[in-house]
Formats: structure tokens, C-alpha cells, sequence
């Protein structure tokens, strides 16, 4: 896809809140919202506005001024923002989780396939991390927005995760105005990828890590959220037929190891 990157988002986003509002009725979640306290509706969609408003964007921005494996392997250390936030709170947290965080953190490089002379400035890193940090706010928002509603789990994260993408939605209408050529130009196929690929993404997989949050809690929902490198690279290669190098090799291992730590 060729298309303006931040109009493209803005396509998907706009089309997958619109589909998730759609839903909410057929899938008996207004009932969901309702009891849903005023407090967590609000965390809910702060953050929406934070992940996939200012996040996302920062992300697209990121894509800009660093190579994709530079711009992916950095923005894939979030869960240290989580472990941090964690002792500045003074949870307790077990040594292996941080272990195994760093272990995450440190395959991604590896996966991605980061070299030396991948171009990367100081502002796209520093863009990079900041991106990182922004969506381990928004994952602490959703934490802290799921015990508001007395229902179902899965029903309770579907709802809360409608309401952080129609928050999101709403925050990024206005600059739509500015790239509304580019989101005109975008064909009726683009649209319908840019579709699929939000109700996967912010769809789905939103609402699995909300359910992953209340299940195993954050320190160990976050770190196992940012192995999707390794899904993505493994996907490329089997699609591809890519081979496997020992840089690869050891990144996923890396991961796998530190996945089986924080979650153990």
C-alpha cells in the first residue's frame, strides 16, 4: 500500500470504530456500558485517545525517521515502561518478570533484523521510545478501566475496548479535514484492508490483552503483548520462504525465554 501513511490510519481507524459501534448493540453491550462506572469509562477512553490517537501517530512518525526493524525493535520495549511504572508504584515485582522482559526487549533487535547501517536519527529514536513509553500509559489506562464494569470478562473488555477506539476516533477527526484528498484516493480494496487489519488489530487483539490483563495481570500480559515481532517475522518467512539466520534464531529464543519467565 502506497497511500499517505497517516491518512491510511486515520482510514482504519475511522472504519473500525464505525463497525465496533454497529456491533455494540447486536452483541448485547449496551447493557455492558451501562453498568459500567463513569470512572472507567473515561479511563477507557483516555486510553484510546493515548494509544491509538497519540500513539499510532507517533509510531507512523517514527516509520519516518528510522528504518522499520530500527522503528519496530524500539517501540517493542514498552513493557519496560510497565515494569518501571511498576516499582515507582511500589507493586511488588518478581525478579523473573524483570528477567524476562529484558530478555523480550533484547531478542527484538535480533528478530527484526537491526544492523549498523540501518538509518536511524536521534530525534527517531528518541520518537521511538517516547512512542513506547505513550503506549504503556495506554495499556496502564485499560488496566485500570476493567474492573469498572460488573459483567462478563470478555464482554466487559469488548465493551471498554469499543469505547477506547470511538475515543480515538473522535480525537483524530479534526486533522481528517487535512488529509481528507488522501483518504479520497484511497481505493474501495485499501479500505477494506485498512478494515480487516483494525478489527484484527485494535479489534481483536485489544480486546485479548484486556482479558490477558485481568487474567495474568500487567506484568505478565505486557511483555508476552510485545512479542508480535517475532509473529510478524515468522509469518514474512513462511509467506516468503525467507531462511533463517543465527541472528534470528537467538532473537527468538531470546523471547521465547523471556516469555516463559514472565509467565511462569
Amino acid at each position: 500500500m502506497r497511500s499517505d501513511p497517516l491518512a491510511a490510519n486515520m482510514a482504519r481507524l475511522l472504519s473500525t470504530a464505525l463497525v465496533l459501534a454497529a456491533t455494540l448493540p447486536a452483541a448485547g453491550l449496551l447493557d455492558v456500558l451501562e453498568s459500567t462506572s463513569t470512572s472507567s469509562l473515561a479511563l477507557a477512553a483516555a486510553s484510546g485517545v493515548v494509544g491509538q490517537a497519540i500513539g499510532d501517530t507517533l509510531y507512523l512518525l517514527t516509520l519516518k525517521l528510522a528504518d522499520v526493524s530500527v522503528s519496530v525493535a524500539l517501540t517493542s520495549t514498552y513493557p519496560l515502561f510497565s515494569v518501571i511504572a511498576s516499582l515507582a508504584l511500589g507493586e511488588p515485582v518478581a525478579l523473573r518478570a524483570v528477567v524476562g522482559a529484558l530478555a523480550i526487549v533484547s531478542g527484538m533487535p535480533l528478530v527484526t533484523g537491526v544492523r549498523r547501517s540501518s538509518r536511524v536519527s536521534m530525534l527517531g529514536a528518541v520518537v521511538a521510545v517516547v512512542t513506547a513509553a505513550v503506549w504503556s500509559l495506554s495499556i496502564l489506562l485499560l488496566d485500570l478501566a476493567l474492573p469498572g464494569a460488573s459483567s462478563s470478562l470478555v464482554r466487559n473488555s469488548m465493551a471498554i475496548n469499543t469505547v477506547r477506539v470511538l475515543a480515538a476516533a473522535i480525537a483524530v477527526t479534526p486533522p481528517v479535514v487535512l488529509k481528507r484528498k488522501a483518504m479520497a484516493s484511497l481505493s474501495a480494496r485499501e479500505w477494506a484492508l485498512l478494515l480487516s487489519a483494525g478489527l484484527v488489530a485494535i479489534g481483536a487483539g485489544w480486546v485479548f490483552l484486556g482479558v490477558g490483563l485481568v487474567k495474568a495481570g500487567a506484568l505478565v500480559a505486557v511483555p508476552l503483548s510485545s512479542t508480535t515481532p517475532l509473529f510478524s517475522a515468522l509469518a514474512g518467512r513462511a509467506v516468503f520462504r525467507e531462511r533463517l539466520t543465527p541472528q534470528f534464531t537467538a532473537g527468538a529464543a531470546l523471547i521465547v525465554a523471556g516469555s516463559c519467565l514472565v509467565s511462569a
